[in-house]
Formats: structure tokens, sequence, C-alpha cells
């Protein structure tokens, strides 16, 4: 009986082995598709930041920041300036971008703390 198992066994880890190989190639496919959207997310807050300055919805933030604490109806603009203002502000190059358009109202840690939760 044991010998007739064996060819049975062998069968299972082998389909099993070849299961394990698809899901491992689908998470790489997977994981390889989110590092690309990272980088066009990247390239969009670039673009983005580039029209801070003369935005006026960034314009209107301005007008109304209180620089001890911001209030939330001054942070709705914010997301109107562009729409994924909160995920570009782990950008370098956007965060620079932010600080010369607020010109020292605030700064991006407040912005952090007081609109984005």
């Amino acid at each position: 009986m044991a010998i007739r198992l064996v060819p049975v066994i062998m069968a299972m880890t082998q389909r099993r082995a070849s299961t394990l190989r698809l899901v491992a190639a689908l998470l790489i496919l997977i994981l390889g598709g989110a590092a690309i959207v990272k980088a066009m997310d990247t390239s969009n807050c670039d673009q983005a930041g580039r029209t801070l300055p003369d935005n006026p919805h960034i314009k209107e933030f301005v007008a109304c920041v209180n620089p001890a604490r911001i209030d939330p109806s001054c942070c709705s603009h914010l997301p109107m300036a562009t729409p994924n203002f909160y995920d570009c502000l782990t950008i370098p190059s956007f965060v620079a971008q932010v600080k010369q358009a607020v010109k020292g109202k605030t700064d991006v840690t407040a912005i952090r703390r007081d609109c984005k939760s």
C-alpha cells in the first residue's frame, strides 16, 4: 500500500509547487505594477507642484491660514488644488513647491497635522 501512495504524494507535491510558482509570479507582477504606479504618481505630483504658486485654491488657502492652527474650512481648498495633494506631501520636490507657494504663512508639518487628519 505504501508503494502505491508514493506516486500520489509526488503528484500532490508537484501540483503544490506549480501553484506556489504561479502565486509567486502573480505577486511579482502586482508588486512591480505598484512600483510603476508610484512612479507615475511622482511625475503627477511634480507637474502639479509647478502650478501651485498660480493655483487659485492655494491662493485662497494662503489667504485664510492662521499660523497657530489651520481651520478645516481653510484646508478644504487643498484637495481642489490637485486631487492627490496629501499623497504628494511625501515627495520632496512637491514639498519644496508647497513651501514656496505658502510663502512662510504655514509649513508642511502644520498642513499634515491640521488638514490631513
